[in-house]
């Protein structure tokens, strides 16, 4: 999946806090909430809520493509 600054996305929820994403990433449902992706870093992405304006870093395995 190629990933480039300005693509829509969405993130996974993580309903157990404790239990870090990238070990259980299939098994998360994604969010109805779209993200743009502003950066690229070396192991992550900055995403920014299109409604609230929100940042977050996130991995690779979080995010989903909106076609």
């Amino acid at each position: 999946m190629t990933i480039f600054v300005g693509d829509r996305v969405r993130l996974r929820k993580d309903y157990d806090t404790n239990v870090k994403i990238r070990k259980r990433a299939f098994d998360l449902s994604f969010s109805n909430e779209i993200y743009t992706i502003l950066k690229r870093n070396v192991n992550s992405y900055t995403i920014e809520n299109e409604e609230t304006n929100k940042r977050k870093s996130v991995t690779v395995n979080q995010i989903k493509m909106i076609p």
